[in-house]
């Protein structure tokens, strides 16, 4: 696990491409170690969060599996008391899908369902999409508990189209595939997500 906070310094201002610019340091230290990385940067933007992530990444030699941030606007943009219902900076999410193989994914299926539906209410539904799409593998957890809306299970069969043969998706519940008729509120849906499904399937009970 690692921990990432921005530090700035009031009293000093430094000076380049011509203009005298506030200071700022990018500060990344590691749970059990306490190994850290420290980067001296002219702005606190996404694109430089990124690239500081990167170089601390390169500096470790590797990445935690785990990070931990503030309330700061290039991670969070707005912060709900449930985790679903805040609304990251879409940005940073699609670098820690894609960019540096933050790569599995765990979610609760009802969690996954509500911000489906947020998203698509928010008219953002594609961009959730293509997110969920890039890790490696989604873990979705407790299918059927409880049982989804049609305005769920639309967006729930589009996610499992676009990772259909491309990436791995592991499902757990304690409903069999004949009673997942039951958890969809539409039979034609259920029966075309369980043709993704169990196109090429492994099971473990």
């Amino acid at each position: 696990q690692g921990q990432m906070d921005w530090g700035f310094f009031e009293d000093h201002l430094v000076y380049e491409d011509g203009k005298w610019k506030k200071l700022y340091c990018f500060l990344m230290i590691l749970g059990y170690s306490r190994m850290r990385y420290i980067e001296f940067v002219t702005d606190m933007s996404t694109n430089t969060l990124i690239r500081c992530h990167q170089n601390a990444f390169r500096y470790f030699g590797g990445y935690p599996g785990e990070i931990l941030y503030d309330n700061m606007k290039q991670v969070v943009i707005k912060r709900l008391l449930k985790q679903e219902d805040s609304t990251l900076n879409r940005q940073f999410e699609d670098f820690a899908a894609t960019q540096h193989r933050f790569s599995t994914y765990y979610i609760n299926c009802h969690q996954l369902i509500e911000q489906l539906k947020k998203a698509h209410f928010e008219s953002r539904l594609l961009d959730k999409l293509k997110v969920l799409s890039k890790y490696r593998m989604l873990i979705i957890d407790e299918i059927g508990y409880p049982s989804m809306d049609i305005q769920g299970a639309n967006p729930f069969f589009q996610l499992i189209t676009r990772r259909c043969e491309k990436t791995s998706t592991v499902f757990t519940s304690n409903k069999t595939f004949s009673q997942w008729n039951e958890v969809f509120a539409d039979v034609t849906i259920a029966s075309a997500i369980l043709d993704r499904v169990l196109h090429r399937y492994r099971y473990q009970g």
